[in-house]
């Protein structure tokens, strides 16, 4: 019947390409769920540096405003000089304090850039990678030799066991489809006018 597995050619090498191509699909998939891992992680970090940015700002406001009311107080002389040296060392804390957060601010979008690139490179190299799997399945199919269609195997070219050439292959099966079938005769010429096509034929 058409379709019916006549042989199958066996081939070990195509069939590690095959599981090696399997194999790095996998791993090219399983890579791109730890890059998204990755990329969901920057994102957490960058709102906790967007929110130390919030801390470090209402610290200095807090810093300027405290400095401000001690340096009034330090005209009137009602506190010494050391507390208004110690405020205008804690503002300048604060200070150097906000200016960290937001250049970890800047490497934690960075760092959020670079992670949404190395998705789409994987992304990509997954596509590659699947499509290289698919091209190999394709050709391991060859293995399997089916029937063109309906009929009978009149003469058979391969035994099991025997090695298949695949440069200037001869022919494994020689297959004939008997349903119907076509006759040629002569006509001698003086009967060639009498000749009719058949209405059962």
């Amino acid at each position: 019947k058409k379709g019916q597995l006549l042989a199958e050619i066996d081939a070990p090498e195509m069939d590690q390409q095959v599981n090696q191509a399997k194999a790095a699909h996998d791993q090219g998939k399983a890579m791109l769920v730890q890059l998204k891992a990755d990329l969901e992680q920057a994102k957490a970090e960058l709102e906790r540096a967007r929110a130390q940015i919030k801390v470090a700002e209402a610290n200095k406001d807090y810093a300027d405003r405290d400095l401000a009311r001690l340096t009034g107080l330090l005209r009137t002389q009602a506190i010494g000089r050391s507390d208004q040296e110690a405020s205008l060392r804690n503002r300048d804390v604060m200070e150097a304090s906000l200016v960290s957060a937001k250049a970890d601010l800047v490497a934690k979008e960075k760092a959020l850039a670079s992670r949404e690139a190395a998705i789409g490179t994987q992304e990509a190299t997954n596509r590659g990678l699947e499509a290289n799997h698919k091209r190999l399945q394709e050709m391991q199919n060859f293995k399997f030799i089916t029937a063109p269609f309906d009929g009978y195997v009149t003469r058979r070219y391969v035994d099991t066991g025997m090695m298949v050439q695949t440069v200037n292959a001869p022919p494994l099966y020689h297959m004939q489809d008997s349903s119907r079938l076509r006759i040629q005769i002569d006509v001698p010429q003086v009967y060639a006018q009498q000749a009719r096509k058949s209405k059962t034929g």
